[in-house]
């Protein structure tokens, strides 16, 4: 068993002598994180249990340093009830985003606020070296915090690529031994680790805390070097059957030669990514299109990805036509998204996507021009609010939510 601040908690939510009890903990615990404190009566309507009971269960999960006492009601009765919110100091969720070119690690507390970040420069690649150096860089993050390690419940931890959230195995990196990546890190940290794509970790923490909030459909769609999208559907994230769903940067829609990274042609993702923008922006240059640029052509890969995205903003023509292109052609393939699924919001998100409008109003266009109307006024479209620290977020917190018992799977 993992070594925890939070040992006699863990026991607490985990009380295989009165399941029931537990499982009214766990329905105690998600009533507030969504609505906020809580008195005895508040809780006993939600879950319909008799008031006794339920001032019996509370009480034990202040005594287990769960739950507070943190004021009275604001009522008009002559006798306030108490209310009891979570202690955020019961426990803390490490979050991991590991993108192409970097590490972005977070610390929250037991009620998801974020308490410290960071980011590292890395380079993701399938190597064991870069594993190494993946777990370098999050002992550095653990040992420079306040908190100690044994105050870590859960580790949730996000990468590009297939991931199968119910094995911890991963596709394309780090997947050459016979253990799951999730083995590996449990064994490395001693804390209970989840692995997660990172499209559904931003879906879900915008669907939480971002521009999804109140939503109850949403599509989140990546764009990064590569593209993904992570789906909210009825509140809840759509997995598919082996955890594989949101891979959308992969459909087969180009006869274009291009060799997409997953190893087959004509990808959604060779049109349709920052990895387009990049290769149409080099195309364009070397037939003499001028640039702000000019000296950063020695540049490759996502840094240059990153440097065409700040040119677009200084108003570069090259880097805003390249762009224009890239969301109209994404725009165009988004439609059927929106036809097939209907959500209540699109969001965008990733390096490319939370650019503004440089990328907003060129997929616009290409989803009026191909959408069915009736379907594409039903969707509100809006830039992540999360911004870079998305899937950092989301994976934190679908990290702790699992645990609870609060996000199923």
């Amino acid at each position: 068993m993992f070594k925890t601040i939070s040992m006699k908690i863990q026991t607490l939510l985990n009380d295989t002598i009165h399941p029931k009890n537990n499982q009214i903990r766990l329905e105690i615990l998600k009533i507030i994180i969504e609505k906020g404190a809580v008195t005895h009566s508040d809780i006993s309507k939600q879950i319909s249990l008799s008031i006794p009971t339920i001032s019996k269960i509370v009480a034990e999960m202040v005594e287990f340093g769960l739950l507070y006492e943190c004021g009275k009601a604001d009522n008009q009765g002559s006798r306030k009830a108490s209310l009891y919110d979570i202690n955020m100091n019961a426990g803390y969720f490490i979050g991991i985003d590991i993108q192409k070119n970097s590490l972005l690690a977070i610390l929250t507390d037991f009620s998801g606020n974020l308490l410290v970040e960071e980011k590292y420069p890395y380079f993701l690649e399938d190597t064991e070296e870069a594993y190494s150096r993946m777990v370098s860089l999050i002992n550095t993050f653990l040992d420079n915090l306040s908190v100690s390690r044994e105050n870590i419940i859960t580790m949730g931890i996000c990468m590009k690529g297939i991931v199968n959230v119910h094995t911890g195995n991963t596709y394309g990196y780090f997947a050459s031994t016979r253990q799951s990546l999730t083995e590996r890190l449990e064994e490395k940290f001693n804390v209970k680790v989840l692995i997660e794509n990172d499209a559904r970790a931003g879906a879900y923490g915008e669907f939480i805390c971002g521009a999804g909030k109140s939503s109850e459909n949403a599509i989140y769609v990546n764009i990064s070097w590569g593209l993904g999208v992570g789906i909210i559907a009825n509140k809840e994230i759509y997995y598919g059957k082996s955890g594989y769903a949101g891979e959308y940067g992969h459909l087969p829609m180009f006869d274009n030669e291009i060799l997409c990274h997953c190893g087959k042609k004509g990808c959604l993702e060779t049109e349709a990514s920052g990895s387009a923008i990049v290769r149409r922006f080099k195309s364009e240059y070397s037939k003499g299109s001028s640039t702000i640029l000019k000296d950063k052509m020695n540049l490759d890969g996502p840094d240059l990805m990153n440097e065409i995205l700040h040119a677009a903003k200084e108003e570069d023509l090259l880097s805003l036509e390249t762009i224009d292109v890239t969301g109209r052609v994404l725009g165009k393939y988004i439609s059927g998204l929106l036809n097939i699924f209907n959500p209540d919001v699109l969001i965008l998100g990733g390096e490319v996507g939370t650019l503004g409008k440089q990328i907003s109003l060129p997929i616009e266009t290409g989803i009026m021009k191909h959408s069915l109307n009736f379907v594409n006024q039903d969707t509100e479209i809006r830039i992540s609010k999360l911004r870079g620290r998305a899937a950092a977020v989301g994976v934190c917190l679908l990290a702790r939510n699992k645990m609870l018992g609060i996000v199923r799977g």
